[in-house]
């Protein structure tokens, strides 16, 4: 019996805790998590070394950044042409970092080049009158071909292309067996300069405004879902520990005793599975929880039934109880339901069988007359 009992929830209660939290896992895992960063004060990215950048939680001014290599957006209606990416550089030592602003980090940079545009038209004296923002985000592995690509040719006009031959400039290519510049100010547009970038591009890219591998609001979004899984599926742990699928069980065991009510099941008729009616308890395997009644508590038992698609029926025992409940088993079929009333005829309570308005009425109304009806073979 305690073993049905225990298969019965525990074969949908564990599997379920388990996938709650295997979906936890996967969101914390997708995030990396990101949301211990909101506990973390970013590091300065001019402190870091180059070795000490992949992962770290960091922060740049931004007048510190390089120049802006790439756009990406579209144009609205109104002909205005609206920025979703921007992709400036950051130098470190003699290389190159990517920084990749979106959202709301925009405006900072934005705000930064309209103050510049102020300078210059005289409406504002100097930079230093201009207090520019800060990003803060995470620099994370990889960088896209595309961006990648456009970093190149940026480095390439505006770099390798430089006027004036710098000596020193010059001498690090050469390194790398390239000429340099020409003398004109130009570059050789076939000159292979791949293991200069493949060197000089660091493979990371500061995402202005993530969390780990996540933009913020994603990042935090994805983590309370994950602790609510997470809290679900402990919740179902704790359960299982505490017994709460099994309080019908306990309240019978303290009350029948456990001999006794093992003895019980054991001389019962099961009924598909659903109902098993012992000597003086009837189990109803319905759900997770397990229901086990006093027969004795049982005053009227009778059929129902529901019209499935295509006309069959489907039959219900229904129980009711003298402290007003109603449990309904489904059992199929109609002999099943007949057997299992004739069961508990047989076991000699008083009990009402089959149904009738007069015995919904008296029954809904006045209980306890109910019942005295049933005694006396009135009802």
């Amino acid at each position: 019996m305690i073993y049905r009992i225990r298969r019965n929830y525990l074969r949908l209660v564990v599997p379920l805790a388990l996938v709650l939290l295997a979906g936890a896992a996967a969101l914390l895992w997708a995030t990396g998590l990101g949301a211990l960063y909101a506990f973390k004060d970013p590091v300065e990215l001019s402190s870091l070394t180059e070795e000490e950048l992949e992962g770290s939680y960091v922060s740049v001014g931004v007048d510190e950044l390089g120049d802006t290599f790439s756009y990406y957006g579209y144009t609205g209606e109104d002909g205005e042409k609206v920025v979703i990416e921007r992709y400036c550089v950051y130098p470190v030592g003699d290389k190159f970092l990517t920084v990749r602003v979106t959202g709301k980090e925009l405006k900072l940079l934005s705000d930064y080049d309209n103050a510049k545009e102020m300078v210059a038209s005289g409406s504002l004296g100097s930079m230093k009158e201009y207090k520019a923002g800060t990003l803060k985000g995470t620099i994370t592995a990889g960088l896209d071909s595309k961006v990648y690509d456009l970093l190149c040719t940026w480095i390439k006009d505006n770099y390798l292309a430089d006027k004036g031959g710098d000596a020193a400039r010059n001498a690090v290519l050469s390194s790398f067996g390239i000429s340099g510049a020409s003398n004109d100010g130009s570059s050789d547009s076939n000159e292979d300069y791949s293991s200069y970038f493949k060197e000089a591009i660091i493979p990371l890219q500061l995402q202005a405004g993530y969390y780990g591998a996540m933009p913020k609001a994603k990042t935090i979004m994805l983590t309370i879902l994950a602790l609510l899984l997470l809290a679900a599926a402990l919740g179902l742990l704790i359960s299982l520990v505490l017994g709460l699928w099994e309080k019908p069980l306990r309240r019978c065991l303290k009350r029948a005793g456990r001999r006794e009510l093992l003895e019980d099941y054991k001389g019962g008729v099961d009924f598909t599975g659903a109902l098993r009616i012992g000597g003086s308890h009837i189990w109803w395997f319905k759900g997770l929880i397990t229901q086990i009644e006093d027969i004795d508590g049982v005053i009227w038992a009778y059929p129902r039934s529901r019209r499935l698609e295509g006309g069959r029926l489907d039959w219900y025992l229904v129980l009711k109880t003298r402290d007003g409940r109603e449990l309904g088993v489904r059992l199929g079929e109609s002999a099943a339901v007949q057997a299992a009333i004739n069961l508990l005829k047989s076991k000699g309570h008083p009990m009402a069988t089959g149904y009738d308005k007069e015995k919904q009425k008296l029954y809904e109304r006045d209980i306890p007359t109910f019942q005295a009806r049933v005694k006396n073979g009135t009802i």
